[in-house]
Parts: C-alpha cells; sequence; structure tokens
C-alpha cells in the first residue's frame, strides 16, 4: 500500500513538471509564431493572405500570452509573485523618472539626443535587476 502511494506520489510530481516545462516551450513559441504571422500579414498585399496573416498572428500572440499568464499565475509561489510586483513597482517608478526628466528638459529647451528605446530598455532592465534581486538573494 505504501509503495503504491509513493509511486503516485512520484507520478503526479512528474507530471507536473512535465507540465511546467511544456508551458515554458509553447507560450513564448505561439508568441513568437503569433509576431512572425503579424509581419508577414503586414508585408503582404492587401488581400486575403494580409488580413488572415494579421488575424491569425494576432489570435496566436494573444493566446500565447493569456495561457502563459494563467498557467504561470497558477503555478507561482508567493514569493516568485513578491519579487515581480517589486520589479514592476521599481521599473514603473524609473519609468516616470526618465520620462519626466526628458519631458522637462524638452520643456526648457534642452533636449537630449536619445532614442525612444533608451527609456524602455532601462525600464526592462530595472524590472530584471530589481526581480532578480529579490527572487534569488
Amino acid at each position: 500500500m505504501e509503495r503504491a502511494m509513493t509511486e503516485s506520489w512520484r507520478d503526479e510530481a512528474r507530471a507536473a513538471e512535465t507540465g511546467r516545462r511544456t508551458i515554458w516551450f509553447w507560450s513564448p513559441a505561439f508568441i513568437a509564431i503569433g509576431a512572425l504571422a503579424i509581419i508577414g500579414g503586414i508585408q503582404a498585399p492587401i488581400g486575403w493572405i494580409h488580413w488572415s496573416g494579421l488575424i491569425c498572428g494576432g489570435a496566436l500572440t494573444l493566446w500565447g500570452f493569456i495561457y502563459g499568464t494563467a498557467i504561470y499565475m497558477r503555478t507561482v509561489d508567493e514569493q516568485e509573485r513578491d519579487a515581480n510586483l517589486w520589479g514592476c513597482y521599481v521599473g514603473m517608478c524609473a519609468y516616470l523618472l526618465l520620462f519626466a526628466i526628458t519631458a522637462l528638459l524638452d520643456y526648457v529647451g534642452r533636449p537630449i539626443p536619445y532614442a525612444p528605446y533608451v527609456v524602455f530598455f532601462t525600464t526592462m532592465m530595472t524590472v530584471l535587476a530589481v526581480f532578480a534581486w529579490k527572487r534569488f538573494r
């Protein structure tokens, strides 16, 4: 009796781990395939290929985000969720600070030459750094 219970526990743990690995593969795969379909649809001449690429690509991308988010929220623990919330909070504060600085300098007539992607990249790196610090320390 005890042996059967141990084996069923191991089987359940193995199935859960396999499910997590599958999630982390298919969710980004759906998003990447959807993004490629959207790019292909944009570059195609106007017609059914154009619209089918945009609609199917949008649906695949949306499904990848919904699928990944739903599974992530079901499998994440409170420590990782806390680290994620802190990372997003500090990242948004960094974004607001950078945006305010660039808007103020632009307003006073001293615009700084930068690409808008610099603010986005800095925000994302801040989020990643705070998340990693909170999660892995």
